[in-house]
């Protein structure tokens, strides 16, 4: 490959293929929107079960007996109410403090309010409860059923609500099937960790090391194999190393050792010989995956927040007819439906998304980008060569 100098071309250009916003704030927007709406769902959830006990509580002839008797809730009953109240409460606050300003969902807000008061109210029952115990007129199992009933409800319009907003993407129908699209075997990885020896970008790569950017040997090889002589003055190139070390600061979160089968998001790294054409590009951008596209260095996709499976080691070796262990990468299309089916955080995104080779080894784990149907259907490179992007 060619030596690429500054001013020949787009050498180091440098876009982000997403919102018109300042790349960094807008990431950092939406990592803030995503925690917060996470930490909101979990609340929605923990309420949701703590709803569902009592409501088989208030469906139980003994507990009935008990509360018409003129006793108050069993404590076991009392503290799921207290419990369901609490997680309300908490999701409604956590809402409007951290995503209110934000999100502009005025039926999300409308209806955690709702939740929220019903909580109090409940509370406030539980309260007074002598009150309606001494009022023979007043069905004190009958009221609570009716008000865990309303929250049940509304838990789940408000848990539809805020899902969009987390990495969880709604279900839709599975995709028709697929050709499995694996690329040429590469090497063990993306970037060989051999030193740089180009004295111009030893220098610059040093001086960018003082300027506080985290530079890693797969940093100066993307370097080094593109055949970049840098100029600190190129705001493409010092773009692309912000947007790696900013990459890089989030903790990178693969499976447990004893995880079988599961999900991991990871930012990426991508070279192609062939460049996947802007329009492609944008089918990787659906709301409902979340994918966030850059091309760094005039030569590197790198995507954020990449959806990848991951089968433990254990599942993919298998032996050859002289006995010889050897990778069995098919096993990343046999077992594509069952995950699908049974890893229901991620049900949304697998049936819209298919893996593609080649499968990349971290841990106990081999890993396979998900890359959207859409994308498949209309483009046969899949990602090509691609690496984990860690610190």
């Amino acid at each position: 490959m060619s030596t690429l100098r500054h001013g020949a071309g787009n050498s180091y250009r440098f876009k982000h293929y997403c919102l018109e916003t300042d790349p960094k704030t807008e990431r950092q927007q939406r990592h803030h929107t995503t925690h917060i709406s996470e930490s909101i769902l979990e609340l929605i959830d923990a309420a949701s079960e703590s709803a569902q006990e009592v409501e088989n509580f208030l469906n139980c002839a003994k507990t009935i007996a008990h509360l018409n008797s003129g006793k108050t809730p069993p404590r076991t009953m009392d503290r799921r109410i207290r419990k369901m109240c609490g997680k309300l409460q908490s999701a409604s606050l956590c809402f409007n403090r951290g995503l209110a300003d934000t999100l502009n969902e005025p039926t999300l807000t409308s209806l955690l309010e709702q939740l929220s008061h019903m909580a109090d109210d409940i509370l406030s029952l539980l309260d007074s409860m002598e009150v309606f115990l001494l009022n023979p007129q007043v069905n004190l199992s009958e009221v609570l059923r009716r008000r865990v009933r309303w929250i049940v409800n509304h838990i789940e319009q408000a848990r539809l609500q805020i899902t969009p907003h987390t990495k969880v993407a709604a279900p839709v129908a599975p995709p028709e099937e697929i050709e499995p699209i694996i690329t040429q075997s590469p090497s063990p990885v993306l970037f060989p960790e051999e030193e740089v020896t180009d004295p111009s970008l030893g220098a610059f790569l040093e001086k960018a090391e003082r300027r506080g950017w985290t530079v890693t040997k797969t940093m100066k090889n993307a370097l080094k194999q593109a055949g970049v002589i840098p100029m600190e003055d190129d705001p493409g190139l010092e773009a692309s190393f912000e947007l790696l070390n900013d990459l890089q600061s989030y903790d990178c979160a693969f499976l447990s050792d004893d995880t079988e089968i599961g999900v991991s998001q990871l930012p990426i790294i991508s070279y192609n010989m062939k460049r996947p054409p802007d329009s492609i590009i944008q089918k990787f951008l659906s709301p409902r995956i979340g994918y966030d596209l850059y091309l760094i260095f005039g030569s590197y996709i790198v995507v954020d927040q990449m959806c990848l499976l991951g089968i433990h080691k254990d599942l993919v070796w298998t032996q050859d007819e002289k006995n010889k262990p050897q990778l069995d990468t098919d096993k990343f299309y046999s077992l594509y439906p069952s995950a699908a089916n049974e890893l229901q955080q991620w049900t949304g995104i697998l049936r819209q998304t298919y893996p593609v080779q080649p499968a990349r080894r971290a841990g106990n784990h081999y890993y396979c980008p998900l890359v959207p149907n859409a994308v498949l259907n209309s483009w046969s490179h899949g990602l090509g060569d691609w690496d984990f992007l860690t610190a």
